[in-house]
């Protein structure tokens, strides 16, 4: 698990510092870097030189990317991990055009021990940065060996990903279809089909679909207990996303650091709550450390203050970080409010400050009704 990750010289990341939770969420406004964080978050990827260089930072022209251009070339991290026999500690270069690691030091400035390094390859495999669209989800797809239990950052892939799974163990994917039968009662079963499919993208394509083959894949089929038979293309987005982040808890080696996008996009707020228990029936044993960004005060009810990290930007347009749990009034309002309705109430600016606000809220009861009022 990454206990401490600092980024420098990205984007507005001009030198942000995160204390991580094994379940952490990042909230803030548009703009405020969260995004960015994960993006950084998922180079940590290529100590294992076997991992190709990540390419979530895109194209553009040389320095683009670099808040400095002038200080190196290069995006800054270091990291701080911790596995079962204590911890790790590097610091390395990305080059900004691929996302790869350059130069990985030990935070002494020195080498690597190569002991070390397979801990390290161990403790952060397959960083999994995902921004699902319901579009690519709900696609059937070619079985393709060579990616097993793997779904792209957008979503494509889920069909061949639950195949893997039921391939793998019946009694895994039974219990990844009774949890899904809790969440949606009137489900019976999810088939596989075999049906005419799309071939995955060679690169990870948000808005493109993939050229659909003249070859047989698997698709997904939603069983009602009623009889009627939905497929993938006439379920609802919220079905899709809750039965994506299910088939990432059940597949048999999830991703050591899974990095999410607003999940709640897509999702109706009474299931984010569903959403939240896969999220930490990942992280259960250590399996998974989950990084997510979010605008839903509904999905931060979940979370303790200590495991929400609040960005905003700074006087030089770069980015800052609070940690919630550092700041006083949020303390003091969460023994009569939720963490989400004290950032609704308070707002990113003064939790940012750190400062005692000018509006208090404070909670009545008149005849038994109880509701908000400003003083």
């Amino acid at each position: 698990m990454i206990d401490e990750f600092q980024v420098k010289n990205f984007k507005a990341l001009r030198d942000v510092k995160l204390d991580l939770t094994p379940l952490h969420v990042l909230i803030g406004p548009n703009n405020s870097g969260k995004t960015s964080m994960l993006e950084a978050l998922a180079t940590v990827g290529g100590v294992n030189p076997k991992t190709p260089p990540l390419t979530m930072f895109g194209q553009g022209p040389p320095g683009a990317l670099l808040w400095d251009p002038a200080v190196d070339g290069m995006i800054n991290i270091s990291c701080r991990v911790r596995d079962e026999e204590g911890v790790l500690a590097f610091r390395a270069s990305v080059d900004p055009a691929t996302g790869a690691l350059k130069a990985l030091q030990a935070q002494s400035g020195g080498p690597v021990d190569p002991l070390i390094h397979q801990r390290l390859l161990a403790a952060i495999k397959r960083p999994t940065l995902v921004r699902w669209s319901p579009r690519m989800l709900r696609l059937p797809v070619m079985l393709d060996v060579a990616h097993p239990f793997e779904i792209d950052p957008y979503g494509f892939g889920l069909a061949p990903c639950l195949d893997d799974i039921l391939g793998e163990s019946r009694e895994r994917f039974a219990q990844l279809e009774d949890r899904f039968r809790q969440i949606f009662p009137d489900v019976q079963s999810i088939a596989l089909v075999v049906q005419a499919a799309y071939a995955r993208p060679q690169a990870h394509q948000p808005t493109a679909l993939p050229g659909l083959q003249n070859v047989s894949g698997k698709g997904i089929l939603f069983v009602l207990k009623n009889g009627r038979r939905i497929p993938a293309a006439q379920a609802s987005d919220g079905m899709l996303l809750i039965l994506a982040f299910l088939a990432l808890a059940h597949a048999p080696e999830p991703p050591a650091l899974l990095l999410v996008e607003e999940p709640e996009n897509g999702v109706h707020p009474e299931r984010l709550r569903e959403i939240f228990d896969i999220l930490t029936q990942l992280t259960t044993g250590d399996r998974t450390q989950v990084v997510i960004t979010s605008h839903s005060p509904y999905l931060l009810d979940r979370f303790k203050p200590e495991q929400v990290t609040l960005c905003h930007r700074l006087a030089d347009g770069s980015v800052g970080v609070t940690r919630l749990s550092t700041v006083g009034e949020v303390q003091r309002q969460l023994k009569v409010f939720s963490l989400g309705e004290i950032w609704t109430a308070e707002g990113d600016e003064n939790l940012a400050a750190g400062a005692k606000p000018t509006c208090q809220l404070l909670r009545e009861t008149t005849g038994g009704v109880e509701g908000l009022r400003w003083a």
